[in-house]
């Protein structure tokens, strides 16, 4: 397989749909929770710019019978109506404050979805939610606890339901969740400056990812533990060291491995990712994907290449990196990686709790000086083998 054929286009289905972005209000869900400012923009803002992006629907309506609603959606391309259109064909209604559902998650559920009614709901909710959906959906609008509903042609066929990370499936219909909201906003603020930075340092490094370097070279790829190791050779080779501060396995294929930016003639290849991939809203299995898309990569370019991959090292006292998590992820990607890729182990730099020793970070989280001298044994130690 080439590395292009892993990407295909989302925003193709052969189902007619159209969008419904509920802005109804009733005896629990106010019209100002549609109109609260998050960080510069209203919520039912937020969502018309997810719905709007998507092109598989043939007809967008904003449910509402506010005025003043009904008076900003005029930017927008939908069409704003005061009753619900009646239901002809495959519909989503989709909740005007669930402010951070994405135009994937959208678009991966209409491609799951055959008829009936499908539900989106979050984790903690699927072993309680028993509801007569069929009714439910019909006779009322889910104004509080769904992000969206998928309405087949034929709602009595089945119901089925579609997991959301807990973020994507919040919707704001009180103080506390507008507060919550606010709060994981201004992280994805602080996300798009690191991007920011991600990118200024990818443009800074572009010379290293273009360079041909001997073929008897090493070649590092990864994060800020790859990025800050001030490193000149490994095991006698020649370092060429393509690591981005802040990156994660999904920037990294999206910034460099897309863009062709990474020359892929050295030798060797170590590659570390996965503790910035945790912090994001991705399941285990999405960052194994992730991290084979680069393992795709430099195969595709290099069929000849030796690829080692660094399993993640444990954290100290970083309750957003939590060494669980971690345990979890490093025995998943044993299991996918084990025959592919050469595994370098990292438990030496944990204690007896599995906690990251201190010796070996600055902050719980990044290499103090001792602790690369301990990787580059760890590593050289790997490639004698």
């Amino acid at each position: 397989m080439k590395f292009n054929d892993l990407y295909m286009p989302i925003n193709q289905c052969d189902k007619e749909f159209i969008a419904i972005i509920n802005c109804q209000s009733d005896n629990q869900q106010s019209n100002e929770f549609y109109t609260l400012g998050i960080w510069g923009k209203l919520c039912f803002e937020y969502v018309c710019d997810v719905v709007c992006a998507i092109t598989l629907f043939s007809e967008i309506y904003l449910l509402t019978k506010s005025s003043k609603i009904a008076k900003l959606a005029k930017k927008y391309p939908v069409k704003v109506v005061s009753e619900r259109p009646f239901l002809t064909t495959n519909t989503i209604l989709i909740s005007g404050t669930a402010i951070f559902l994405t135009e994937k998650s959208i678009i991966n559920a209409i491609s799951d979805f055959q008829d009936g009614i499908l539900l989106s709901i979050n984790q903690q909710y699927i072993n309680s939610f028993n509801v007569g959906l069929g009714v439910f959906v019909r006779n009322k609008f889910p104004f509080v606890s769904n992000a969206f509903v998928l309405i087949g042609i034929s709602p009595d066929v089945q119901t089925s339901y579609y997991t959301l990370s807990d973020e994507e499936a919040l919707t704001i219909d009180s103080v506390d969740k507008f507060e919550l909201a606010l709060v994981l906003k201004k992280k994805k603020i602080g996300r798009r400056l690191l991007t920011r930075s991600i990118l200024e340092r990818i443009k800074e490094k572009e010379n290293i990812f273009l360079q041909c370097t001997d073929s008897d070279s090493i070649c590092l790829v990864g994060h800020s533990q790859i990025d800050l190791w001030e490193c000149d050779k490994i095991a006698g080779y020649k370092i060429r060291n393509c690591g981005i501060r802040g990156i994660s396995s999904v920037e990294y294929e999206k910034y460099i491995l897309k863009p062709d930016l990474l020359n892929c003639n050295s030798d060797i290849f170590i590659v570390m990712h996965g503790i910035n991939d945790i912090v994001c809203p991705y399941s285990d299995e999405f960052i194994i994907e992730s991290i084979s898309h680069i393992f795709d990569f430099i195969e595709w370019k290099n069929p000849k290449a030796k690829i080692y991959f660094i399993k993640i090292v444990n954290t100290n006292g970083r309750l957003e990196r939590p060494n669980k998590r971690i345990d979890v992820l490093n025995n998943k990607i044993d299991q996918a990686f084990s025959r592919r890729v050469l595994l370098i182990d990292t438990k030496e730099f944990s204690d007896e709790f599995g906690d990251l020793k201190m010796k070996y970070t600055i902050d719980g989280l990044h290499f103090s000086q001792e602790g690369y001298e301990t990787l580059l044994e760890i590593v050289e130690q790997s490639l004698k083998q």
